[in-house]
């Protein structure tokens, strides 16, 4: 059986840097797997989404290997690679983005993740990436 995801993930080659839409149940499981510890390949089951364009990207490679986070594409997929603590730093700041706050009446949140010196968990040749907690009917969750 394939993992899946409903996720909507996108490659914009003019800024060099990837997306990730989704609700909390879509965010929650990305979380859950990152926080695994295991190397894995996931399908990414993006509902029809009138969203932010870019190359849609239809695999989330998640690699378990020594190092801070790097975040790339290639062929369709968007890689998230590092060590299991460095993911798991990483999926707190997914986790972040649909625990409940004071901006929860708001139809969507958003994290900008990129490298900078010093930075705790991204390495320096990861692509930028944008993360959008959608809570609205943008995207239909379907895993």
């Amino acid at each position: 059986m394939t993992d899946r995801l409903s996720l909507v993930c996108t490659y914009k080659t003019e800024e060099d840097e990837l997306e990730i839409v989704g609700k909390a149940s879509s965010l929650q499981a990305l979380v859950a797997y990152l926080n695994e510890g295991q190397s894995k390949s996931i399908s990414l089951l993006a509902a029809p989404f009138s969203g932010f364009g870019g190359q849609l990207l239809s695999q989330l490679e998640i690699q378990v290997k020594p190092g801070k986070v790097a975040i790339d594409s290639n062929n369709g997929r968007i890689i998230i690679s590092g060590s299991s603590q460095a993911l798991h730093l990483f999926a707190i700041s997914v986790q972040n983005l649909y625990a409940p706050s004071d901006s929860s009446k708001f139809s969507s949140k958003h994290c900008h993740m990129e490298y900078f010196p010093e930075h705790p968990f991204l390495a320096l040749n990861s692509k930028s990436l944008l993360i959008y907690f959608a809570n609205d009917n943008t995207i239909s969750d379907s895993d």
